[in-house]
């Protein structure tokens, strides 16, 4: 959806009492010749048990990035945003606007930097669901245009299975524990997303200077 009001509804009935909610972006790549009217991502997806919501994220009055529902949703910490990459999608968001601040992420997938399991294969460990690979193309496709069919049920996959893992792992003794105490000692967003522009800032400087060797 790209309706504010659709967005809220579908928080209303399905995240203000949930404990968790899965979770996904996508960003169209800007190939060449493919021009972007703004930077990702360009695609938000949740789901809370059979429901996926895909939101199409813009700017503006009316512009779904001006739910403050959906803000309020993505900052709480009590409610676990659960998927792969979470630190890498959370903030490519809040560079978008600093008002979605993502807390509660708890990523399935593995530390940051070291994960390499795709969530349809955590799926399928944690909940016995048996997915083949997702096609390439519709990954790689242009996001920012209005969607079309196989793209939304390409994300709102994601943010299903996300849902499904968590209702599949909770049971596991000490599963909640371990989950609110790593969400506990997450670095905010904002220190996060500070460190990494001194990560970028430091690799500019190193090549430059392997230049000027």
């Amino acid at each position: 959806t790209n309706e504010v009001r659709a967005v809220d509804d579908w928080l209303v009935e399905h995240a203000s009492s949930a404990d968790a909610l899965g979770f996904d972006t996508e960003t169209a790549s800007p190939f060449a010749g493919r021009r972007l009217p703004t930077a990702g991502p360009h695609v938000l997806q949740l789901g809370k048990g059979n429901d996926a919501l895909v939101v199409h994220l813009a700017r503006g009055r009316g512009g779904t990035l001006s739910s403050k529902k959906l803000a309020d949703v993505l900052r709480d910490p009590s409610i676990f945003k659960c998927g792969v990459g979470l630190d890498d999608d959370a903030l490519e968001l809040y560079r978008l606007d600093s008002r979605l601040a993502m807390r509660g992420r708890l990523d399935v997938g593995g530390r940051r930097g070291t994960r390499n399991l795709a969530l349809r294969l955590v799926a399928s460990r944690a909940a016995g669901i048996p997915l083949a690979p997702k096609a390439k193309k519709i990954a790689k496709s242009n996001w920012s245009r209005d969607l079309t069919h196989e793209q939304l049920t390409y994300s709102a996959r994601d943010a299903w299975l996300g849902a499904v893992v968590f209702e599949g792992l909770k049971t596991e003794t000490g599963f909640l524990a371990a989950a609110t105490a790593a969400i506990n000692a997450q670095i905010p967003i904002a220190e996060l997303s500070e460190l990494a522009s001194k990560r970028r800032t430091l690799k500019v400087q190193m090549r430059q200077l392997d230049r000027d060797v």
